[in-house]
């Protein structure tokens, strides 16, 4: 018997070294290898190669032509070559696939799939520019080719800026699937297309871990500086909340514990609380085990997405204080958005009614019930999209 042809699927979004964007790999290579058996997934996004070694992606080299960067990180260990001068790839087409796959290489003819798996990044917050270079630079090949395109569930919007209509509807128009994770992104993206499902973030289903837990119970506080990026909040106010989160964890008599996400600029928050409230960090680079950590705390405080979308995967009482609409959108599907934080001025309030041991075990309860749920949706989610995908000439 014939032994049936790899899968070869091309990731887009994935902004490595980022662990969110790691968990949202790791659950699109779960679901493909459930349903394709064998897989080769590959980016053409510059990444850093032990990122691409350690999730097993390969690089794929856009339309036989690409940055030489890629060829010194893979071939050439000293060249005086610019890394910004652009060469031909089109002897490698010469190989065959199995050769290119012993060189890490994919062409960009070889796809069979393009998952777009971005967390949050089409936008104003970004601006059309960043949907252009991903998308509308690429989409006409795609076409050409007959390259299906898929959303994965995802964030959108607002768009309030011009330019997303070059940029981004009519990659839109030209995908298979598109998926958005809320209510209000759906509200965004229908003025660009009436094709969108809502579906939930697809780490939900990722399979996790299990590393030992401590036996002195500990809370975990994971930063995100976007937050006073985005304006929402100042930096003493910020730090102020995580002070106090810190005091009422060991109220509760547990061990307070900064987590760092994703990061130097989280890690730089971490450290500077570290060195005033006396409190340990954890910077794991593998993000199942950030996950496992988050499984074996108390409870959390996160302003990461994937920090709360951890926590709720795993049943563990989560207090959030975001910069977006995505965070509310996602504690209303567990029904507990009043663990939402929106007022540093408030914070303290919320906090003290969170951190009570009949509340935690309340939430608790509450995220049990609306889990299964959750999970079932994504499962009809990419039944739905391998089925679509199938279809298609």
């Amino acid at each position: 018997m014939t032994k049936p042809k790899a899968k070869y699927i091309e990731l887009i979004g994935i902004g490595l070294p980022n662990r969110g964007a790691e968990l949202l790999v790791r659950a699109v290579i779960q679901a493909c290898i459930d349903e394709y058996g064998d897989c080769v997934f590959a980016t053409a996004q510059k990444l850093p190669e032990k990122e691409l070694r350690k999730l097993g992606l390969k690089r794929c080299l856009r339309n036989g032509a690409g940055s030489l960067q890629t060829l010194i990180e893979r071939l050439i260990k000293k060249t005086g070559i610019s890394k910004r001068r652009k060469i031909s790839y089109r002897p490698f087409s010469w190989l065959s696939r199995e050769q290119r796959d012993k060189l890490g290489i994919v062409l960009e003819q070889d796809i069979d799939l393009i998952v777009d798996a971005s967390g949050f990044a089409y936008g104003d917050f970004w601006g059309s520019a960043k949907a252009q270079r991903r998308l509308e630079d690429r989409r006409k090949m795609w076409q050409s080719m007959q390259k299906p395109l898929v959303f994965l569930p995802q964030s959108f919007g607002p768009f309030e800026q011009p330019g997303f209509e070059v940029s981004l509807k009519p990659s839109l128009e030209m995908a298979s699937c598109v998926c958005v994770r809320d209510k209000k992104s759906a509200d965004y993206l229908s003025k660009f297309t009436e094709k969108a499902r809502l579906y939930p973030d697809i780490t939900f289903l990722l399979n996790g871990i299990t590393i030992p837990k401590p036996q002195k119970p500990y809370s975990l506080f994971i930063p995100n500086s976007k937050v006073m990026e985005s304006g929402v909040v100042s930096r003493d106010e910020y730090l102020e909340m995580a002070r106090r989160f810190i005091t009422l964890s060991r109220q509760l008599d547990c061990e307070p514990i900064l987590l760092n996400h994703e990061g130097a600029k989280d890690l730089e928050l971490c450290q500077e609380l570290a060195r005033s409230e006396q409190v340990n960090i954890l910077d794991p680079e593998d993000a199942l085990v950030i996950k496992a950590t988050i499984a074996n705390a108390e409870f959390v405080f996160s302003s990461r997405y994937h920090g709360v979308v951890s926590s709720l995967s795993t049943g563990t009482p989560v207090l959030v204080f975001g910069w977006s609409h995505k965070y509310r959108e996602l504690l209303q599907d567990f029904g507990i958005e009043q663990w939402l934080i929106e007022n540093p001025l408030h914070a303290e309030e919320v906090m003290i009614k969170f951190c009570q041991h009949e509340q935690l075990e309340t939430i608790k309860q509450e995220i049990a019930e609306h889990l299964p749920s959750v999970k079932q949706q994504l499962t009809q989610m990419w039944r739905w999209i391998f089925d679509t995908v199938r279809s298609e000439p």
